[in-house]
């Protein structure tokens, strides 16, 4: 599921800047971030 939603948002919003919240948090942050390609510095987890 969140392959499919970081495809979609580098797709149609690749400058957006991703907040995640969801656990295990630092799991999916970094799995989000080397799937979308997105800098790391714009995909950030909350906890």
């Amino acid at each position: 599921m969140i392959k499919e939603i970081a495809q979609k948002i580098k797709q149609y919003c690749p400058s957006a800047i991703i907040l995640m919240i969801s656990n295990p948090l630092d799991v999916l942050t970094y799995f989000f971030q080397k799937v979308s390609s997105i800098p790391r510095f714009k995909v950030i987890g909350i906890a």
